[in-house]
C-alpha cells in the first residue's frame, strides 16, 4: 500500500515485508511553508508514492499570502495544517511541527523537494534501527530537474558550515532531540541545522547522509539563491555557529582564511554586477551577527 497524503494505517501490502513489519515506527513529517505553492503541491504528490505502513503527515505554514494552506485543504484533506500568524522562520516552523507530532522518527522536508524512491522512508528507518547512536540521516540530493548528482562532500565533513547529512530531507530520532534540544528558533533560518549537528556530535550521536536512497531538490525555491534573505541569514549564522562550536584556534587560522577568501569575492562580484541590495544585506548579515553576538555574551 502506497501512503496517503496524511496519517496512514497499517496494511499488510508492502512489497513483501513480513507481517511483524506491522509494528514498524510511525514517521511524522513536517514541511515549513512559505509561499511556492506548486513546489508543495509536488511535494506532496510524491509523498504519495511512498510504501510505509505509518506515515503522518503535517505543514507548518509561515502566513503565505499565496493560499498554500487553504490549496492543501482543498487538494490533500488528509495533511494536517498548522497556521502561523507570522513568518516566524524555519526553525520555528520545524519545531511547531515537531511539537504537533507523535513519531519516534522525523523527517523534516523542504517543500522544494520530490520524493524519487518509494521506499525512502524504509531505507532511512532501517539505517537508525540498525545504529542507536544514529541520530540523523537523510538520502542523496539530486537535481530537481536533470536528476544529476550534485556535490555530496558538503554532507561528510564535520563542522565549520558543513553537515553530515542534508538538512533540506533531514531524518532525525525523536529521542536524540529530547536530549539535546529542538533547533534554536535565534537563526531563523541557516545553520540550525549545523547548530543542532553539533549539540548532538557533542553528547556522543553520529550523523550520516545514506547512500541508498535520493531525492530530487531545487534548492532556494523559497528564500532565492543569493537573495538579499539568504545572504543576510547565512552570514548572520556563520557568526553566531561560528562564536558557538568553533575552537578559537581553527577559527581564527582556517576557517577565518576561507571566510576572508569568500567575502572578498562575494563583494567584487556584487559590486560588478551592481546588486547593491545583496551587498547591503551580505554587509548588515556579518553586522548584525556581531551585535547578536555581543548580546549574548552579555547575558
Amino acid at each position: 500500500m502506497r501512503a496517503d497524503t496524511g496519517s496512514v494505517p497499517p496494511s499488510d501490502h508492502r512489497s513483501g515485508r513480513a507481517a511483524e513489519d506491522l509494528h514498524l515506527p510511525r514517521v511524522s513529517v513536517v514541511i515549513p511553508t512559505f509561499n511556492k505553492y506548486e513546489y508543495t503541491r509536488r511535494c506532496l504528490e510524491s509523498l504519495r508514492e511512498l510504501v510505509y505502513p505509518d506515515i503522518e503527515i503535517i505543514v507548518v505554514d509561515n502566513a503565505s499570502i499565496d493560499g498554500t494552506p487553504d490549496k492543501i485543504g482543498v487538494e490533500f484533506p488528509s495533511v494536517r495544517v498548522l497556521r502561523n500568524p507570522t513568518n516566524q522562520g524555519y526553525a520555528a516552523a520545524c519545531n511547531a511541527g515537531i511539537h504537533a507530532t507523535a513519531g519516534p522518527y522525523i523527517l523534516l522536508l523542504n517543500n522544494d523537494t520530490r520524493v524519487l524512491d518509494p521506499f525512502m522512508i524504509q531505507t532511512l528507518v532501517d539505517e537508525m534501527e540498525g545504529d542507536p547512536q544514529l541520530a540523523a540521516t537523510g538520502p542523496i540530493l539530486v537535481d530537481y530537474d536533470t536528476l544529476q548528482a550534485g556535490d555530496s562532500r558538503r554532507f561528510v565533513r564535520p563542522g565549520h558550515g558543513f553537515a553530515e547529512a542534508p538538512g533540506s530531507c533531514l531524518f532525525v530520532r525523536r529521542s536524540a532531540l529530547e536530549r539535546v534540544g529542538l533547533f534554536d528558533e535565534s537563526f531563523f533560518a541557516y545553520y540550525e541545522d549545523l547548530d543542532l549537528f553539533a549539540r548532538l556530535r557533542k553528547v556522543g550521536y553520529r550523523m550520516r547522509q545514506s547512500r541508498r536512497t535520493k531525492i530530487a531538490h531545487a534548492g532556494g525555491a523559497t528564500a532565492g539563491q543569493n537573495s538579499p534573505f539568504a545572504f543576510y541569514y547565512q552570514n548572520r549564522g556563520f557568526l553566531v555557529f561560528a562564536r558557538r562550536h568553533i575552537p578559537f584556534g581553527e577559527l581564527m587560522g582556517r576557517v577565518l582564511l576561507e571566510r576572508i577568501w569568500l567575502a572578498v569575492w562575494s563583494m567584487k562580484q556584487l559590486a560588478k554586477n551592481r546588486e547593491r541590495g545583496q551587498l547591503s544585506a551580505w554587509a548588515s548579515g556579518y553586522w548584525d551577527g556581531l551585535i547578536w553576538l555581543l548580546r549574548e555574551d552579555a547575558h
